[in-house]
């Protein structure tokens, strides 16, 4: 391909890795920050800078630089291997580091790709340009590639398929990008066999059957790689649940709480948030109808017959949906919703966490129904009065059981006030109060812990399952 040609391809296709690198990165650090824009001014920070100094440098020794075909190509490559080393073990190195210094370790794991990045704009305008003025056309195309890039990541590689499967099709596109950049055939057939290695990987990450040694379980998912070992889910290594814990755990009881308000067992209920299968198994033990449960991670449907065989049973009506979403677009109303999912920091569960998802919930109940809300343990009793703020104002009777529990309904229920007087919120206070933030910040320490032993203040507590 000729040089010009070439470099139009090329820089188009390491600007769409480099945007994908972005939005993956922009994703897998929400977590450890709680807030998106923490998350998005870090990464944005982190890929201007390197995009500055790799061109800058690129500047700086222009007249060193005799081939910048063969300078361009190799970048591609050292990004390919930095991505496949570390950038798909980001969210395993991260939480090592540890949390103070999340913006500096940021800053080192996600500068080096970067900065390669940045070195290829002016690369490519010296292929392109000759001596003409032929910046506009290098701006363009690098821009149409960046947009195609941030398209791809958004809205199918990492709803679809997950950020490990987008990481590698942005080394693959660095892989063709060095492809039609190099002309010696040795290096050529080294990228022809890269890339198909990439595209083995990328075949096993998103298509192949989770691998399993006895009773484990691992895939990657839109949401995080999903694993069940000795009987616990993990995602993204957070312990979520385990099918030992007791009868009297939490996930169990929130169902007790929430139907015993009724007296028959002919009654709708839909449970929002599968994890093990502990809430949904105490629904049907409970009631005669079908029983609707929706979960959003299709990958946690795979994982769950290493955990119970409760999805074989004919009452059970599942809905791979976001709960959010399924409320929104359902005509159907419910006797009781019982909400079981991840804490608030987590992103694909905070938009739960809001006045207006308990409203939805509010209005896809029938008048005399029950909502009945379990979360996660906290030191924090500001975090427990915003909770239960958000229901009160929705709802006229909230009851507060357990620091797991809460019961919400249009009705008085048989249950005593919770004895604390919480402090009162107005509601515009309510709304501009980020529970996700607030959770991460007041009840971090919680985050990821070994659910069977937890230190609070120097004392051991054990949790059997809170």
């Amino acid at each position: 391909m000729k040089g010009s040609r070439a470099a139009h391809l090329g820089l188009m296709l390491s600007a769409a890795s480099g945007l994908i690198y972005e939005v993956v990165a922009t994703d897998q650090l929400f977590f450890y920050f709680s807030r998106s824009t923490y998350s998005v001014s870090t990464v944005l920070a982190v890929f201007l800078s390197g995009l500055g100094v790799g061109s800058f440098l690129v500047h700086k020794y222009r007249d060193r630089i005799k081939n910048p075909a063969f300078w361009f190509g190799w970048s591609q490559i050292l990004i390919a291997i930095y991505v496949v080393a570390v950038l798909v073990h980001l969210t395993s190195i991260i939480p090592n580091i540890g949390t103070v210094g999340i913006v500096g370790a940021s800053f080192v794991l996600l500068l080096v790709p970067t900065v390669m990045l940045g070195a290829v704009f002016p690369l490519a305008g010296s292929m392109i340009g000759a001596g003409k003025d032929m910046a506009g056309l290098v701006y363009f195309i690098d821009l149409l590639g960046a947009v195609a890039g941030t398209l791809l990541a958004g809205f199918w590689l990492i709803p679809v398929y997950g950020n490990d499967f987008a990481l590698y099709f942005g080394v693959l596109l660095n892989l063709l990008a060095a492809l039609v950049l190099f002309r010696k055939a040795l290096v050529r057939s080294l990228c022809v066999a890269a890339c198909t290695l990439i595209v083995l990987l990328m075949y096993k990450t998103a298509f192949m059957e989770a691998g399993t040694i006895g009773e484990t379980f691992t895939k990657s998912s839109p949401y995080g790689l999903v694993e069940v070992r000795e009987g616990t889910l993990f995602i993204d290594g957070r312990d979520q649940c385990a099918e030992s814990y007791s009868t009297t755990a939490s996930e169990r009881m929130v169902v007790t709480f929430s139907l015993e308000p009724f007296a028959s067992r002919d009654i709708d209920v839909l449970n929002i948030g599968l994890g093990c299968g502990l809430t949904l198994q105490k629904v049907v033990d409970r009631v005669d109808k079908r029983v609707d449960v929706v979960e959003i991670n299709p990958v946690v449907v795979e994982a769950e017959p290493y955990l119970s065989d409760i999805l074989d049973n004919q009452q059970v009506n599942l809905i791979v949906d976001n709960g959010l979403s399924y409320l929104r677009n359902s005509q159907k109303k419910y006797d009781s919703i019982i909400l079981d999912i991840e804490n608030p920091a987590v992103i694909h569960s905070s938009d739960l966490y809001t006045v207006e998802a308990f409203e939805i919930i509010r209005d896809s109940l029938n008048e005399d129904g029950v909502f009945g809300l379990w979360t996660y343990a906290c030191r924090s009793d500001v975090y427990y009065e915003l909770i239960y703020n958000s229901l009160k104002y929705l709802f006229p009777y909230v009851y507060k059981i357990t620091d797991n529990i809460y019961i919400a309904s249009k009705k008085v229920l048989g249950y005593q006030p919770y004895k604390r007087n919480f402090k009162t919120f107005e509601v515009n206070s309510i709304k501009k109060k980020i529970l996700s933030r607030l959770y991460f910040e007041e009840c971090g320490d919680w985050v990821g812990l070994d659910r069977d032993h937890i230190i609070i203040d120097g004392q051991s507590s054990d949790s059997g399952g809170t």
